[in-house]
């Protein structure tokens, strides 16, 4: 668990981070690469595709296999964290819409029916 959040917290903080180089047109440079913005690591499908590969391993990788799954899936992602992200359909996120996602996926609890969804005796 801590090796997931030593990733999501910088991806975090980046956007918090960039924030205040967004009036230069440019964001924070990213080592070995020109300026950018963290709201998203732009790549033509073609490139994203090769950068990003899916391919299914024919032996499980593990704890190591995952986070590198991870750490591709956030770099390569929009930053919604970002406070320029305004999509027409919704903002950017917050720490509390963040903490109830959490406590959601920990309950795994369906809301489809009342019991199921409360600690019931039934």
């Amino acid at each position: 668990m801590t090796a997931v959040r030593d990733l999501i917290v910088p991806f975090v903080r980046s956007a918090d981070e960039d924030a205040a180089h967004k009036s230069t047109g440019h964001g924070l440079q990213t080592p070995g690469q020109g300026p950018r913005t963290a709201l998203v690591e732009h790549h033509p499908p073609k490139k994203l595709d090769s950068l990003f590969s899916l391919d299914l391993p024919s032996q499980g990788t593990g704890k190591d296999g995952l986070l590198d799954v991870v750490q591709r899936t956030l770099q390569y992602s929009v930053n919604t964290w970002d406070q320029g992200f305004l999509d027409k359909l919704y903002g950017s996120t917050t720490a509390v819409g963040v903490v109830a996602e959490l406590v959601l996926a920990a309950l795994n609890t369906n809301v489809g029916s009342l019991s199921s969804s409360l600690s019931s005796p039934y």
